[in-house]
């Protein structure tokens, strides 16, 4: 279990507009799961991508449209919206506040592959990201076996 505390958090910029804090992720000792908080100034953007796991963003205040496969969703507070994995997503803060949201990640590492790389062969993406959890379920066990060891 982990208390994050709001007076410990750093936020990170994104991009030009675009701000976001982890809350929760393998660092905090969770296992397959990442939460952040993110917020966008009116005008900003955030380009388009893909992660290799799903994502659930919940919008807290402002309004924005959002791309998901292709197809564009006007989002407003209280709406949430699913992102399968690698699919490619984007979104533009097109109202005249701030636009705050939650972002859940599943797996316990927030990863994001710009478009330019995420157009690439499917089979390398795949491999990448096989690789990737891999290496995260190892990390894991043996966080785990050396807790107990101790």
């Amino acid at each position: 279990m982990s208390l994050v505390k709001r007076e410990s958090l750093e936020a990170t910029l994104v991009e030009p507009g675009l701000y976001g804090v982890r809350l929760i992720d393998g660092r905090h000792g969770a296992q397959d799961i990442a939460l952040i908080r993110g917020w966008m100034v009116p005008g900003a953007s955030h380009s388009a991508h893909t992660h290799d796991v799903d994502e659930v963003i919940v919008f807290l205040t402002g309004n924005a449209v959002m791309e998901v496969g292709g197809r564009a969703y006007d989002v407003r507070p209280g709406d949430a919206i699913h992102v399968p994995a690698h699919t490619v997503h984007s979104s533009v803060n097109n109202g005249a506040e701030d636009l705050t949201f939650v972002s859940a990640f599943a797996d316990n590492l927030i990863a994001s592959n710009p478009l330019d790389t995420a157009g690439g062969p499917r089979q390398q993406r795949l491999f990448a990201s096989a690789l990737r959890h891999r290496l995260a379920w190892v990390l894991r066990r043996l966080a785990a076996r050396l807790v107990r060891a101790s």
